[in-house]
């Protein structure tokens, strides 16, 4: 099992590698992006790493760890390169060879990580300030996620603060309420977390936009999944029911995680068909790409609506895109036969 998750760590850091590639000459905040999720990967690959070796692999004597180093431009593998280099990576650990592994990682690029995320996350702030105007927003947010997978609470509320400052829309409130929720948590302030999963939630359904333009992207599972691990299954099976609202399109995958927490058994949440693929690093950073390019100079104020309005409302927009949708395909065949 640890090897099949060090394996799959290791393919999505070479697809974040792939989409990065491709997204990475778009702009300060492609450039952004790619750089934080690179980041994000690297760690889970050397994590995963260690459970299977069941030891950190030393950083080589020879190996730079300077401010200057760490800040300087990142320098990628090809992907004929990542191919080569991770099944070698994947031999070695199961062996235990330390100076293999090392060989390996340095050939993937992800051996500069070593430095310490101690001054990768200055780095990547820099990097996300660089970005000009609201586009900020959306990588601002992603680095305040990453800030709480390392437990940097004290950077990740100084991110969280930044991102509101720019107007978050309701997708990044869910994120944010959520990232809020986690530190309230660890911080042992359990009202205080729960008062954020039904904030994150209520984000979602302040009007048939905010419903709509949540339901684009996966749900933000870090504090579901913290709660549930600290025992308050009553309010996680009671958020999940709610988020079937929202995400009405994947309704099976939430029957299936409240059937197994009330079951007493711990969810496989990342690997729940759509929901777990648009979770997918990659997919994610590209679909963020495409977000950040066309977020508004202003941010949109939602018009506050009771849950009815907005399923109502929510559902006449669907109506009136696919209406649109077949007749422009109507049109485009009516001219080709012309």
């Amino acid at each position: 099992m640890k090897i099949n998750e060090l394996q799959i760590a290791i393919q999505q850091y070479e697809q974040v590698v792939a989409v990065g590639g491709q997204i990475h000459s778009g702009g300060a905040a492609s450039r952004a992006l790619f750089e934080i999720f690179l980041a994000s990967s690297a760690r889970l690959v050397l994590i995963r790493l260690k459970e299977v070796s069941g030891a950190a692999i030393e950083v080589p004597s020879d190996q730079c760890t300077t401010k200057e180093c760490v800040f300087a431009s990142l320098s990628l593998p090809s992907l004929d390169t990542l191919q080569k280099a991770k099944d070698r990576l994947v031999t070695a650990a199961i062996a235990g060879d330390q100076m293999a592994a090392t060989s390996a990682l340095e050939e993937l690029g992800i051996l500069p990580f070593f430095s310490g995320y101690e001054l990768q996350l200055p780095r990547l702030e820099i990097v996300v300030s660089s970005v000009p105007g609201r586009g900020q927003l959306i990588p601002m947010v992603e680095l305040a996620i990453f800030a709480v997978e390392l437990g940097d609470h004290k950077n990740a509320r100084k991110f969280i603060i930044e991102a509101h400052g720019f107007g978050p829309g309701p997708s990044e409130l869910h994120d944010l309420h959520s990232l809020e929720g986690v530190i309230a948590l660890e911080e042992g302030n359990i009202v205080q977390a729960v008062n954020h999963l039904k904030d994150s939630f209520r984000m979602c359904m302040m009007d048939e936009y905010a419903c709509v333009e949540c339901s684009a992207r996966a749900p933000n599972l870090m504090l579901v999944q913290r709660l549930l691990a600290h025992g308050e299954r009553d309010e996680v099976i009671g958020h999940l029911i709610q988020c079937q609202d929202v995400w009405d399109a994947h309704k099976k995958n939430f029957s299936i995680w409240i059937d197994a927490i009330t079951s007493g058994v711990k969810p496989e949440f990342a690997a729940s068909g759509v929901l777990g693929l648009m979770s997918h690093p990659a997919i994610k950073m590209r679909h963020l790409d495409t977000v950040v390019k066309f977020l508004a100079d202003e941010p949109r104020t939602p018009i506050v609506r009771s849950k009815a309005e907005v399923m109502a409302r929510r559902e006449r927009l669907r109506e009136e895109y696919k209406n649109e949708t077949l007749a422009a395909v109507d049109g485009k065949l009516h001219f080709s036969k012309n």
